[in-house]
């Protein structure tokens, strides 16, 4: 144990700092859809009627198994079932913000130089 800390799972489970973050995004949102699904009270195959999709599909909402949806399905749900989906989100200084700029400084740097 190196007593790490993540901001979340998906920070810890991957070295892309961006695929942590699509990946904290569909959770979130597959989490909402959840919630939304239990609130209608709908059976799964009630929600794959009015989206127009399978059960097997839907289940894999349900149950959680983020790897067989992707956002737009996700996305397509919420709409089917009456809902926008809004965002409201915080553009943060990343800790690899210093690996970006030096990677952007080297690219301006190459362009500069003589052909």
């Amino acid at each position: 144990m190196t007593g790490q800390t993540f901001k979340s799972v998906w920070d810890a489970l991957s070295d892309d700092p961006a695929e942590a973050a699509m990946m904290n995004l569909k959770s979130l949102m597959l989490m909402q859809l959840q919630t939304l699904i239990k609130k209608k009270n709908l059976t799964q195959t009630q929600v794959a009627e009015l989206c127009n999709t399978t059960q097997p599909r839907v289940s894999y909402v349900v149950n959680g198994n983020i790897s067989k949806v992707s956002i737009q399905t996700i996305t397509r749900m919420f709409m089917c079932l009456g809902h926008e989906i809004e965002f409201d989100f915080e553009i943060k200084d990343s800790p690899h913000q210093v690996a970006a700029l030096e990677r952007e400084r080297r690219l301006r740097n190459q362009d500069l130089r003589p052909q």
